[in-house]
């Protein structure tokens, strides 16, 4: 019997590891994926102040 018992314990341990390493993934991927939402925010701020130079850009190049 204490066999059998210290068998299911060697299963929910692998188990626990097993989840905890599925979550750590799940982890670094939010994280990429926050990496790339600032990124864009990034481009799209880029984005922007280009428009802004170059509706200034024309402007000034208008008689």
């Amino acid at each position: 019997m204490g066999f059998f018992l210290s068998s299911i314990g060697k299963k929910a341990y692998r188990r626990a590891i097993e989840s905890n390493r599925e979550q750590s993934r799940a982890i670094e991927s939010n994280r990429e994926q926050s990496r790339a939402i600032e990124s864009n925010r990034e481009q799209s701020r880029a984005i922007e102040s280009n428009r802004e130079q170059s509706s200034a850009i024309f402007l000034l190049s208008r008689p």
